[in-house]
């Protein structure tokens, strides 16, 4: 939820890309217990963390990025 609320512009948007993002974690998460072999809870916890983090950087550098281009302008 907190990936959606970053990336969203509306409440609905958000409650969709909550929606995505909790499947796409999930079975990346199915995926890399598979083929790491390791737990499957503990996968899915650490990839939905890996991409939070993606999620918070990218969002940071594009808000930098804008920003930086408007003073330019």
């Amino acid at each position: 939820a907190a990936m959606a609320q970053i990336t969203s512009r509306s409440f609905f948007s958000a409650v969709v890309l909550s929606q995505i993002y909790g499947v796409l974690t999930i079975l990346l998460g199915l995926y890399y217990s598979a083929e790491l072999g390791t737990g499957t809870g503990s996968m899915i916890a650490l990839v939905s963390a890996v991409l939070f983090i993606i999620v918070v950087i990218s969002k940071s550098l594009v808000r930098l990025l804008t920003t930086a281009n408007q003073n330019t302008s």
